[in-house]
């Protein structure tokens, strides 16, 4: 059987595909884009035709090419790029480029692995696929309006990137937008200051926390306006016995999550084991790729692609389910799991390999990883937690009324599987279980607070992810990357209840671009940029109209807020020189040099060629319009006084004539005072009589204009 060429973007991936599947299969390693994309642009500007692209081979495709040449006609070629976006982006280019280099006599393949292991490999052989060019299109047309959008930001702010080094993308700023909006969303919710007063007591099971709920007289909502209220429920509330008035008990069931997925993955990292979003995803990428477990290079667990294949994700969702009948027994099972848009989840390849057995061999920071993952799968396939679900009313004195609620577990479920997950709360015994009507509390302390609007709380990173895929940004490889370089770059901060706040940079970097786009900033700006990319894709406009529109909109509505870079100009010279005319005594005139001549192509700096400063941040931006004051009325000039008149000057006496002298060769005569003008000085000397010279300045020597001056020189005898 002939060999199959298999095309990975890592050193350790080839390892393991090698180890599993032997020496048939021959790894072919790619570790960057393998080639450019080239846009065809339709012959006229208004048609609507489909996107066509040419691909030029880059260097690194040279080993593939070469492989390729000396193999035989038969050989088969599989791209096996992670199944994620930048992986169907990277199998486009190399599929276009083949085809182009070899004029379509090789087959090549898209071959989805959910999984490096040889059941998995041997599975995914059976579904290999045509390249998605849908997803590489969409790639590619993002990329090119972000080249765009990073132009525009350097002709506006100076700078292609913000505090930090964080890259001026519609990739990287969108998270910092979404933030922006909730923020200013809670904020015109909490417009008018809202208090809460929560009780800490303690019962026979344990403290919990109360509400105030309400006072009679006072407020009946819980809420508290003014300062006044509040002082007068601390004043009722104080030193009052509290007293359980009515215990009520509702069955209720809390249904298994599924298995986890990148986002909520990178959450519980962060929350449990301290783990960055980089380091998280590096450590589920060298499981995925495959450890040296038992002695053996295998993959642990499946991928996180969303185009995953549906079959293999089916067949590891049985794994778990068969490993969990064998620990908890069929009667613990809860219904099966759909397949169905299964993309993106992490499972386990072998649920029998639990993370006491191989953690000794992975290390703290993938064996943390590995727990999390496969805790979560087995407790996808468990029933649901049954529970009793409390609610409290307790009376303080006889004015106040205090409300709380609680679940007090019945049957674990799922959580018999997950001690770690979501609702590892509900293991301990619920404080409540134990209270009836009449039983006495013990007040602890009482805290007022400020009141949140349900249902207008922060994002948590499981949220932002929800919406950054509503923006077509899907949760791969360059999500946690993202996430962690906002992090670092104090964008963003994650709280201790996993929500995410924006900071101090983020805060400087949304104010300079609110100003540079005045009528179109935050989301409407990335709205307009989403929509213009689906344009494009939708077929609705040419990549090459639809650009332009682009570019033409945000030259009119972004605001240059950067000082351009004059050219440098020599100091001017100074005024007077002075000039000896042959024969005569010295002629003063006053002369201001012009100014050096400045090459048209230096006259104005473009941006394109390094025109505008490259400003570290804090940029120098241009200050803000300041309104102008109002001039104040000037006051009336005083009449000047009308000037002496000059006294006539005396006449000067004629000088006396002068001997006619007397004739001299030819040879050694003077010569004529009539002269050429003098390009060097600007001057010209006109013929006159040997008494007068008159000497002349010619207009225009200077830049606008030189004054013209007549000096009257006299030479006496």
């Amino acid at each position: 059987m002939s060999k199959v060429l298999v095309v990975v973007e890592s050193e350790q991936k080839a390892r393991t595909i090698r180890a599993q599947m032997g020496e048939q299969f021959v790894p072919v390693v790619i570790a960057s884009p393998p080639a450019r994309a080239l846009y065809q642009p339709p012959a006229a500007p208004d048609r609507r035709d489909p996107l066509n692209f040419s691909f030029q081979p880059l260097p690194v495709t040279a080993n593939l090419l070469a492989q390729i040449d000396g193999s035989p006609a038969d050989t088969e070629i599989l791209l096996a790029f992670d199944s994620d976006r930048r992986g169907e982006y990277w199998s486009w280019l190399l599929n276009g480029c083949l085809i182009q280099t070899t004029a379509g006599r090789r087959r090549v393949h898209r071959l989805r692995l959910a999984g490096l292991a040889a059941e998995q490999i041997r599975l995914a052989l059976r579904q290999t696929d045509l390249v998605a060019e849908e997803a590489a299109l969409a790639q590619i047309v993002r990329d090119t309006f972000n080249e765009c959008f990073v132009r525009h930001c350097r002709r506006l702010l100076g700078t292609t990137t913000g505090p930090r080094g964080l890259p001026l993308t519609m990739t990287s700023l969108l998270p910092l937008f979404l933030l922006q909006e909730r923020a200013a969303e809670l904020k015109s919710n909490r417009s008018a200051p809202r208090t809460e007063i929560k009780v800490r007591a303690a019962g026979p099971g344990g403290e919990f926390d109360l509400r105030l709920v309400e006072v009679y007289g006072l407020v009946s909502d819980g809420v508290f306006r003014d300062g006044g209220q509040v002082r007068r429920a601390l004043e009722l509330l104080r030193d009052q016995p509290l007293r359980v008035q009515a215990v009520k008990s509702t069955p209720t069931e809390i249904k298994p999550p599924l298995p986890l997925q990148l986002a909520e993955l990178l959450a519980m990292a962060r929350r449990l084991d301290s783990l960055s979003p980089r380091r998280a995803f590096l450590a589920l990428r060298s499981l995925y790729e495959g450890c040296r477990v038992g002695g053996e290079e295998r993959g642990l667990v499946s991928g996180w692609g969303l185009w995953g294949g549906r079959e293999s994700h089916s067949s590891l969702l049985q794994n778990s389910r068969r490993r969990a009948q064998e620990l908890w027994g069929e009667a613990a099972l809860g219904p099966e799991r759909d397949a169905t848009g299964a993309g993106g989840l992490l499972l386990p390849l072998r649920p029998e390999l639990t993370p006491e057995m191989v953690g000794s061999e992975l290390g703290e920071e993938r064996a943390a990883i590995y727990r999390l993952i496969h805790q979560r799968a087995l407790a996808s396939q468990l029933g649901p937690a049954r529970c009793q679900e409390l609610e409290l009313e307790v009376m303080a004195g006889s004015a106040c009324l205090l409300q709380t609620t609680g679940l007090a577990l019945a049957t674990p479920g799922f959580l018999a599987a997950e001690p770690d997950g979501v609702r590892r709360e509900l293991l301990p015994p619920s404080p409540l279980a134990e209270l009836s009507e009449g039983a006495e509390l013990v007040l602890r302390r009482i805290v007022p607070e400020q009141a949140v609007p349900d249902g207008a709380g922060y994002f948590t990173l499981e949220e932002l992810a929800q919406q950054l895929l509503d923006f077509s940004v899907e949760p791969d490889a360059g999500l946690p990357m993202l996430l962690d370089s906002l992090l670092a770059g104090e964008y963003l901060s994650l709280a201790a209840d996993g929500s995410l706040r924006c900071r101090e940079n983020s805060d400087r970097l949304l104010a300079v671009l609110a100003r540079a786009f005045p009528t179109m900033g935050g989301i409407s700006l990335a709205a307009y940029f989403e929509q213009t990319v689906g344009e494009v894709l939708s077929g609705r406009k040419s990549l090459r109209a639809a650009l332009q529109q682009f570019d033409q909109t945000l030259m009119i509505q972004g605001h240059p807020l950067v000082k351009p870079r004059m050219p440098s100009l020599p100091p001017r010279r100074s005024g007077s020189s002075g000039s000896i005319i042959k024969g005569g005594a010295a002629v003063v005139a006053e002369e201001a040099a012009p100014p050096p001549v400045v090459p048209l192509e230096q006259e104005q700096p473009s941006p394109a060629d390094g025109g505008r400063e490259e400003p570290a941040w804090e940029p120098e931006l241009a200050p803000e319009p300041e309104p102008e004051p109002e001039p104040e009325p000037e006051p009336e000039p005083e009449p000047e006084p009308e000037p002496e008149p000059e006294p006539e000057p005396e006449p000067e006496p004629e000088p006396e004539p002068e001997p006619e002298p007397e004739p001299e060769p030819e040879a050694e005569s003077e010569p004529e005072l009539e002269s050429e003008p003098n390009p060097a000085v600007g001057l010209e000397a006109v013929a006159a009589p040997r008494k007068k010279i008159l000497v002349r300045r010619v207009k225009g020597a200077g830049q606008g204009g030189a004054k013209r001056k007549l000096v009257r020189v006299i030479r006496r005898k």
